[in-house]
């Protein structure tokens, strides 16, 4: 929060002198969209953040629109990511996001280290089922995890490629209407995992292995609705046509 404020005071001090134009990087975990009252998640969704980390997201948006109002020559936007990694990070069993998200191993590193940064168990209780559940199946070969929820769905990822992050961040940064705005930087729609970790096995000749988790972690499903009719913002990238290009080979599909 002090880095943050500390930017503003910067921008601020600079816009003074001239006009700035200042997008403040946010997260779908303000609302949240894994536990939204509605989904699609919209930016009119109430800001319910459940880990410290969607908190802290959520106190940097009211600090940017402050700033935004009481500084005459500072314009400032709201950018709310979903997931976000490049595609090389998706056939990386250490990879940021893709770690915890696809691969057994790492799913349980995160777990062990209590990140707030990811959704996971709300208590030590729930911990210990899911552990107990996934310790079994790590290995030294970091298999790929399929996971269904207690009543036998397949969970589901969203996910955005980079690429697509950066090409919606230039769009509010060039479009003068997303001043003062908040816009969701989502994928055109979740992707099952019934489908895309075997997809993600058989491309990189990785096994994978099914597991029942029974705690309830949630869904997500974000709208970028309002970008795409403000800025025209469409995604490119699919997590199969990233993992396509992180191993090297042209879809058929």
């Amino acid at each position: 929060m002090l880095g943050t404020h500390n930017v503003l005071l910067a921008a601020a001090a600079l816009a003074a002198e001239r006009p700035i134009r200042l997008i403040f990087s946010s997260s779908d975990q303000v609302y949240p969209t894994r536990f939204a009252r509605y989904r699609p998640t919209d930016e009119l969704h109430p800001r319910e953040p459940y880990t410290f980390y969607g908190l802290s997201k959520l106190l940097g948006e009211e600090m940017v629109k402050f700033y935004g109002r009481s500084e005459k020559n500072l314009a400032t936007s709201i950018a709310v990511f979903s997931h976000v990694e490049a595609a090389h990070e998706l056939i990386d069993p250490n990879g940021e996001y893709s770690s915890a998200a696809f691969y057994v191993n790492g799913r349980v590193r995160s777990l062990k280290a209590a990140s707030t940064h990811h959704a996971g168990a709300t208590s030590s209780g729930e911990l210990e089922q899911i552990l107990a559940v996934l310790e079994p199946l790590m290995g030294e070969d970091e298999p790929l995890l399929l996971a269904y929820d207690q009543h036998g769905n397949p969970h589901t990822q969203e996910l955005v490629d980079v690429r697509d992050i950066v090409q919606g961040l230039l769009l509010i940064m060039d479009k003068p209407e997303a001043i003062g705005e908040t816009f969701n930087l989502a994928p055109a729609t979740p992707v099952s995992l019934a489908e895309f970790i075997p997809y993600l096995a058989e491309a990189t000749g990785r096994r994978y292995v099914e597991a029942k988790i029974p705690v309830e972690l949630g869904r997500t499903h974000g709208s970028a609705a309002k970008a795409r009719a403000l800025l025209g913002y469409v995604p490119r990238y699919s997590l199969f046509d990233m993992v396509d290009e992180a191993v090297g080979r042209v879809r058929s599909r």
